[in-house]
């Protein structure tokens, strides 16, 4: 017995270090991607600048860039805000969930008594709607 656990533990291991160091070489790989796009999209912003400059003047192009940037910052203002409140409006129906999964997990413990089918039907009902949101997620 002891032997099979040792054995169990260390493939465990192996497959643990495996995960993190796919992990780490995935980080590794999207911050270089994110690095060089970024300095991709400076470069681009000067040449569009440049050639802004060149027809409309530099004041103008400066300021055409920057509105065009603030227009863009508010298009991720406005995502941000809403994914905030679909994830709010996730969370209220998680815990709504939830409490019917606990309520339903709480008279299943009663050793006096059966649970009763409605009871374990809401049980099952907010188990899976639980998996099919922690699904959902993934």
């Amino acid at each position: 017995m002891p032997r099979l656990l040792s054995t169990v533990s260390r493939v465990a291991q192996t497959r643990l270090h495996q995960i993190s160091r796919r992990a780490q070489v995935r980080g590794e790989l999207i911050a270089g991607v994110v690095v060089f796009g970024m300095i991709a999209l400076v470069y681009a912003l000067i040449a569009v600048t440049v050639a802004l400059a060149r027809r409309y003047g530099t004041l103008e192009a400066l300021g055409i860039v920057g509105g065009v940037a603030f227009v863009v910052m508010l298009c991720f203002l406005l995502a941000l805000s809403l994914e905030a409140r679909r994830h709010r409006r996730l969370a209220a129906r998680r815990a709504a969930l939830d409490s019917q999964l606990y309520r339903a997990a709480a008279l299943s413990l009663i050793p006096d008594k059966a649970p009763s089918r409605p009871v374990v039907g809401v049980g099952l009902v907010a188990l899976g709607a639980a998996l099919l949101f922690l699904r959902r997620k993934g």
